[in-house]
């Protein structure tokens, strides 16, 4: 198809429009078939001539003869399905109290007579089409016309509303023979409403943390055309808040031209990083017709880049050998949780008062994820030493940061241990030093349990009794004073038990029996002997003549002391 169309002109300047298309036929086997269309322009005004919406002044504008006419013959003809079709484009409204009218000289329309005058009333829905059935006529030898009257039109939305300049109809004459499907006709000139309301033209756009936001609003009419000559100053502020934020830089700019537009030099910045902020625009001024604020489009801001490290969740005390719980999370220098890339970040012990390492399962260094590396339960991050005021250290994007100072506890009671071991001593004498037994953790560490403790002696090296065997543990330390074996045994050993936990077994020692009645009657003698100023060897011997009592005097004195000493000793 070639096509000439020409559009713009004042009111009243008839456009007309040529279209053609080949068939097969003459011109080296294609004949041309063309026809062509003769429209006025009009005016149309975006309030006074809009039908809905605040301001609207539901006027229509009534159109002009449209003059539709074959070029080559022929090319319309008569018959079922052979129709031509106006419309009107987006955002316009046949109005539906007038009468639309197609006649020709040669045709005849929707079952009328030639040259009868057919009429449609339109309903004035969207997109409308008016339908003008060719139900008799068409002349071959002659060039048939025709000419559609009492079109009425208005602008329906802002569409239409849009200038400078469009057509407001479609034609249609492919379906009778012709070349036109859906041709715009009728050209109208907008003029520009009162102002309306405020747009963003230029949106605030996704940014990084502190840097400057480059919105641009205008103040436009109902249809977006600018109003250039109504100088505003439009102040913006944050509208949807995820991040908490205030809004910095210069906030308000007057409009130049129908614009105001925020550049690098007025700094308009959100330095807390969330998504789904909005601006809300508002103006100086009278009221506008139909809205005096507008929001932007959601838009995010970014974090910068990384500055340093904070520990977001501390530790705090906890058991030993059960799970140390902390996350260390990388900033901007506004605050901000930069999530890329992934750095690696590690952690080690700062303060260690009990001197053991900070263990884990995984490793002490990892990468962050959406900023932050997390040391969960199945890190088993922990310490086995219960002492008070721990911190740890983590490092890896600025200086390193210290934890808030926490202690590892004892873990549950788990087992016994023998403090102060047995030592030797004698049948029916108590144990001095008394024995003591600790109640500790899996881990060694003393516990606070208060439980019942009881003692007893190894049955395979000691077949005497155990009197005093069963105490109470006081912050977790059971005391056996008093604690008493009935019957002598050598190597023997003490075993601890407690219901559910561990036992212990003590170092051995000895139970010694104490001297017999002889031993303790000779010593007595003696010692009596000593008391009364009379010879050892004299009393001992009784009976014993001199000469004999001469002879064995060096002996027996040495077995006498010899005895003595051992007794003592004993004793002691």
């Amino acid at each position: 198809m070639q096509q000439r169309n020409s559009i713009s002109g004042a009111s009243g300047v008839r456009v007309v429009i040529a279209a053609a298309a080949f068939a097969t036929g003459i011109f080296g086997g294609q004949s041309v078939l063309a026809d062509s269309v003769n429209s006025p322009n009009i005016q149309l005004n975006v309030d006074t001539n809009r039908a809905t919406g605040n301001g609207a002044g539901n006027v229509s504008v009534t159109i002009n003869t449209i003059t539709i006419a074959e070029i080559t013959l022929p090319e319309y003809s008569a018959g079922a399905g052979q129709v031509i079709t106006i419309n009107p484009r987006p955002g316009f409204q046949f109005d539906p109290s007038s009468n639309i009218t197609a006649q020709s000289a040669t045709i005849g329309f929707n079952g009328g007579g030639i040259n009868a005058v057919a009429t449609v009333v339109p309903t004035g829905a969207a997109d409308e089409v008016i339908t003008f059935a060719l139900t008799s006529g068409t002349n071959a030898n002659v060039q048939d016309i025709i000419r559609i009257n009492g079109v009425r039109i208005r602008i329906v939305d802002a569409r239409g509303a849009a200038g400078p300049a469009q057509t407001t109809m479609q034609l249609t004459t492919s379906t009778a023979g012709g070349a036109f499907t859906n041709q715009g006709i009728v050209a109208a000139n907008i003029n520009r409403g009162v102002a309306d309301h405020l747009v963003f033209s230029v949106q605030p756009g996704s940014t990084q943390s502190g840097s400057a936001l480059l919105p641009a609003i205008r103040l436009v009419d109902f249809g977006d055309n600018i109003i250039t000559n109504d100088p505003r100053l439009i102040a913006l502020a944050i509208q949807d808040n995820p991040g908490g934020a205030a809004l910095g830089g210069i906030t308000a700019v007057t409009t130049a031209n129908g614009v105001a537009t925020w550049t690098a030099a007025e700094n308009l910045n959100i330095v807390t990083a969330a998504a789904g902020y909005t601006l809300r625009a508002s103006h100086s001024g009278a009221a506008l017709q139909s809205a005096d604020t507008a929001d932007s489009s959601a838009f995010e801001i970014t974090a910068g880049a990384p500055n340093r490290i904070a520990i977001t969740t501390e530790p705090v005390s906890t058991a030993a050998g059960e799970d140390i719980l902390i996350d260390v999370t990388v900033l901007d220098a506004a605050d901000n949780v930069v999530s890329t890339p992934p750095l690696s970040l590690t952690l080690d012990a700062a303060v260690n008062p009990g001197g053991w390492p900070l263990l884990t399962s995984s490793s002490l260094t990892k990468e962050t994820i959406n900023g932050v590396a997390s040391w969960g339960a199945a890190d088993d991050l922990r310490i086995n030493k219960a002492v008070q005021g721990y911190r740890l250290i983590a490092s890896g994007v600025g200086d390193p940061v210290l934890s808030t100072q926490f202690d590892i506890t004892p873990a549950a009671p788990a087992l016994l241990r023998f403090v102060q071991q047995p030592s030797d001593t004698d049948v029916n004498a108590a144990i001095d030093p008394a024995p003591t037994v600790e109640v500790v953790d899996a881990f060694g560490n003393l516990t606070s349990a208060a439980i019942i403790v009881t003692l007893g002696l190894d049955p395979g090296s000691c077949a005497a009794a155990l009197a005093g065997g069963a105490g109470n543990s006081i912050a977790g330390v059971a005391t056996f004073a008093g604690l008493i074996v009935d019957a002598a045994c050598n190597d023997t050993f003490l075993t601890a038990s407690s219901s559910g936990l561990v036992g212990a077994v003590s170092d051995t020692f000895d139970v010694d029996a104490p001297a017999n009645a002889n031993d303790n009657s000779a010593d007595n003698a003696n010692d009596n002997a000593d008391d009364n100023g009379e010879e050892p060897a004299a009393a001992a011997c009784g009976l014993c003549g001199a000469g004999t009592a001469l002879v064995f005097m060096p002996m027996l004195l040495a077995m006498i002391a010899t005895k003595r000493i051992m007794s003592r000793r004993m004793r002691r």
